[in-house]
Parts: structure tokens; C-alpha cells; sequence
């Protein structure tokens, strides 16, 4: 028997995709956050008060007044909150950070929002963001003003994120090398590659590789080609075949014995799996 870990997909009753919106958690009657899930859109969860865990892909973050945690597009997620926590979550389409990217040439957002982060603020650096929040909620119904909210949003939780970090003592180096992963991952190249290209060795390479992620780099390589089959699977335009040879897989058996020993769960099985909606 599959063990199916839903996928919620980001699209309106009309079935079209969308650019963002706002759930606030209380009125999410059509699944249950508590069990593990994914979803088709980058989420930003917002506890203006909380207490509780919330595990996010294999790691376990205490929830925090005043914290705000991001979730990459199709990453698992649960969030194990006490009846006290209040707080909402601002979700967005991976087309929308693609569009955000075509009128800012400095910021490379894809690379900013491809990874979990946390950020646990003080709570008058928190009510800095309050306007916004208010302003989501007041112009949801509006589409334009409220896209436009959106991306000022990103772009001050950005610059706070680089003022309070909290999860890297070392963002300058985490956002290189996962530049080059994300521009190079296909191609599955070594160690050595990516050392040539920072100018250190590949000693030096793996050492801040494990003092960064706790992981290697074929593992955060591994990870970007594993997240990458899901979205695609997920979205049901290709067949199995034709995603392995995108991912530059020599087969589909190839893909797929890669796939299912990186999830547990081979590529047919989870594209089945993979087939509810979350509507606006």
C-alpha cells in the first residue's frame, strides 16, 4: 500500500494557475496541516504568537512569537501548533518570483526562495511588518494592489533576512554555492567542479558544505533533482520518460530506481499520489 503524502495544488475553482494568496489558518477546513503534506507554491508562515513544532523536509524548527519560517514549492511539511498560536500564511506561485525576477536584475530571487528558512524577530522588528499584513488582508479582493503587496513584502523580508539571520552564519557562501547548484544540477557534476569554481579546495569545499547544511554536496545536489522530479511529476504535463530525459537521466529506469531510493516511493506511484486541489 502507496503512503500517500498529499500535494495541494495552487490553482482557482476555475482551474488556473495563480500568483498568490493568503490563508489564514483557522479557516483551512479542506486539509489537515497536522499531517505531513506538500504543496505546488512557495509558503511564508507568519506567527505573530506560537508555540509548537514544525517539521519542514527532515528537520524540526520550534514555533516562536513573532517568527516567520519559509517553505519552498513541493518541500513536506507539518505543522504541530497549540491552540494559542495564531497567525496566517502568504503563499505564491513559482511564476510569480519568475516574474518578480524579469524587473529586478540584483536580487536573485529563485536562489533567495529556494530553500527553508527561519526568522525569529524581536517583536518591534516584527510590527515593522504589520502594515503589510494589514494591507493583504484589507485588499485581498483587489489583484493588482495586492500582487504589488506581495512583492514589496518579499523584498522587506529579504533585506530582514540579511539584518537577522538566523539560520546561516555564512549566507554569502550558502547562496553561492546554491546558485551553482541550481544552475548546474542537472548535469550531476563532482566536487572538484564546484571547488574550480569557487577557488578553494575540495577539502575545503566539503568541510563548509557539512558546517552549512549537515549534508554533502551530492546530497543538496541529489535534493534540487529530487524537488525538481516532484514538481514536475506533480504538475502531470510529461510523461516518466520524457521528465528522466529532461533531468538528463540516460533512461526512465535509470530515473526511476534514483528516484525511489532518494523517497522510498517510485516515480509512477508518487505522480498518482500527487492529485489534490487547494482552491481560493
Amino acid at each position: 500500500m502507496i503512503n500517500r503524502i498529499p500535494t495541494y495544488n495552487f490553482k482557482s475553482n476555475k482551474g488556473e494557475e495563480i500568483f498568490a494568496n493568503l490563508f489564514v489558518w483557522d479557516n483551512i477546513g479542506n486539509y489537515n496541516f497536522e499531517e505531513p503534506h506538500s504543496h505546488s507554491f512557495n509558503e511564508i508562515f507568519i506567527f505573530k504568537k506560537g508555540n509548537g513544532k514544525h517539521i519542514m523536509s527532515d528537520s524540526i524548527y520550534d514555533i516562536k512569537d513573532f517568527s516567520i519560517h519559509f517553505l519552498p514549492s513541493y518541500y513536506t511539511h507539518q505543522m504541530n501548533r497549540t491552540d494559542d498560536t495564531s497567525g496566517f500564511t502568504i503563499a505564491f506561485s513559482d511564476a510569480f518570483i519568475n516574474q518578480l525576477q524579469k524587473f529586478e536584475n540584483k536580487i536573485n530571487y529563485s536562489n533567495y526562495f529556494s530553500k527553508i528558512f527561519i526568522l525569529n524577530l524581536e517583536k518591534d522588528i516584527f510590527s515593522e511588518f504589520d502594515f503589510y499584513f494589514e494591507e493583504l488582508f484589507k485588499s485581498k479582493d483587489d489583484k493588482s494592489y495586492f500582487l504589488n503587496l506581495i512583492s514589496l513584502f518579499l523584498l522587506k523580508l529579504i533585506k530582514a533576512s540579511e539584518l537577522f539571520p538566523s539560520e546561516s552564519k555564512n549566507l554569502n557562501f550558502e547562496n553561492q554555492i546554491l546558485k551553482l547548484v541550481n544552475n548546474n544540477y542537472k548535469q550531476k557534476p563532482k566536487l572538484d567542479f564546484y571547488a574550480k569554481i569557487m577557488n578553494i579546495s575540495a577539502t575545503t569545499l566539503n568541510r563548509r558544505m557539512n558546517e552549512c547544511f549537515g549534508k554533502t554536496l551530492a546530497q543538496i545536489q541529489n535534493d534540487k533533482i529530487i524537488q525538481e522530479a516532484k514538481h514536475r511529476l506533480a504538475e502531470n504535463c510529461l510523461s516518466i520518460k520524457q521528465i528522466a530525459f529532461s533531468l538528463q537521466f540516460n533512461n526512465e529506469g535509470h530515473f526511476s530506481v534514483f528516484f525511489k531510493q532518494n523517497t522510498g516511493i517510485c516515480p509512477r506511484d508518487f505522480k498518482k499520489s500527487r492529485n489534490i486541489n487547494v482552491n481560493d
